[in-house]
């Protein structure tokens, strides 16, 4: 699967996840489990934040960056307000849990999403649950899991950070972008 869709998936996780991506499960965003654990989320990713003049963070742009799991460089086109965040086109309200399914000859899946600012507007936090179901030539399978991660600015770079936790495995992603 290219790396530039994995963020795509865990935020709208309304893409047609492949058995590739059953098998090679790569990094990008979040759901936390307890209220406790939200909380840690929220408040404490270690990382010092930068604020825009609108009382929330203007990821808004065109981003070059890479995973920790992967050296292809990709890019993405950001867009968002204080309600709105729009990653490579797909858009999301924020603050409003999202219901998506997509069904065909070869996979059939349904999601989850929630994207929400943290109390003070300074990060973006991605929750997501997910179950797939691929019936290929090659066989068939199922995937399910939950994932949650934030996105912040950090020195003018575009930091992202998810846990991913399926039955195929678990892993955490660390992406870094700079602006174009």
């Amino acid at each position: 699967m290219n790396k530039k869709n994995l963020p795509v998936f865990f935020i709208a996780s309304s893409l047609v996840i492949s058995p590739l991506f059953a098998a090679n499960i790569v990094p990008k965003f979040p759901f936390a489990s307890s209220k406790k654990s939200s909380a840690n989320l929220k408040e404490n990713s270690g990382f010092k934040i930068e604020k825009s003049a609108n009382d929330y963070i203007d990821f808004s742009g065109t981003w070059v960056g890479k995973c920790d799991d992967s050296d292809e460089p990709v890019t993405v086109v950001i867009k968002n307000n204080d309600d709105i965040f729009t990653w490579d086109g797909d858009q999301f309200k924020i603050g409003s849990l999202e219901t998506r399914s997509n069904a065909n000859e070869e996979n059939t899946s349904f999601s989850h999403t929630l994207l929400e600012w943290n109390s003070n507007h300074s990060r973006l936090l991605f929750t997501s649950s997910f179950f797939n179901y691929h019936h290929t030539q090659e066989g068939k399978g199922k995937d399910f899991g939950y994932n949650y991660g934030f996105i912040i600015l950090k020195d003018n770079q575009l930091r992202m950070k998810f846990d991913f936790h399926s039955s195929e495995g678990n892993f955490t992603s660390i992406c870094t972008y700079d602006k174009q």
